[in-house]
């Protein structure tokens, strides 16, 4: 008989595989753009991770994974307070400026994720940790929530706004372009988002086998 244990890392290497595809098609070429569109952050978020793992220094790796995160969680907390104070915000002008804010942040939310990846990766192999479940769904957890948060195209809307305001100046902060943002996605996306980030710490924590 079939032992289900043996299952479970080729599940996990097929389900590993599906959501990095999901991510890349639900990032409609958001890769592509900031892989390009700045350089520098580029060469510091795949330059910094490689140089650790050439050095085969585990504990500048987790450094690294740690500052990653930060950046990351950084980028995600600028936005998630701009989402939750546009829909009280009357003056068109510093409804401008919070998108303008929120905008930005992306640069270092996705910066932060990337170092926060390869760094994990890296450290992976230094540990030998590869050929563990808990690593490789902590991997899953992230590719799963950034598919969801890409799909559910949260940042459209915002984007929209942002043109309109640009376009028309504050005067075009109207009813349809406040109605254009919600609080109600940007408190899913806070929940699910922070649930997943808990359940990646526990497993990098505890590293259940």
């Amino acid at each position: 008989m079939l032992d289900a244990g043996l299952l479970v890392m080729p599940a996990l290497y097929l389900l590993t595989t599906v959501l990095l595809v999901a991510v890349i098609w639900a990032g409609d070429g958001v890769f592509v753009h900031f892989l390009t569109f700045r350089p520098l952050y580029t060469v510091v978020g795949l330059g910094v991770p490689l140089l650790a793992w050439a050095l085969q220094n585990q504990q500048l790796l987790v450094l690294i994974h740690i500052s990653g995160a930060f950046l990351f969680v950084g980028g995600h907390a600028v936005s998630a307070l701009v989402a939750f104070q546009l829909p009280d915000e009357t003056d068109g002008a510093r409804a401008q400026a919070l998108l303008e804010l929120s905008s930005r942040s992306v640069y270092w939310l996705h910066g932060g994720l990337a170092v926060l990846i390869l760094s994990g990766i890296a450290a992976g192999f230094v540990g030998r940790w590869w050929d563990q479940p808990w690593i490789w769904l902590s991997l899953d957890l992230l590719l799963a929530i950034s598919a969801y948060m890409y799909a559910a195209n949260g940042s459209k809307a915002y984007s929209g706004a942002r043109t309109r305001l640009r376009e028309g100046g504050a005067a075009a902060w109207d009813a349809e372009v406040q109605g254009m943002v919600d609080r109600r996605q940007a408190l899913v996306f806070l929940v699910t988002g922070t649930a997943a980030l808990v359940a990646i710490t526990f497993l990098m924590i505890f590293k259940p086998g």
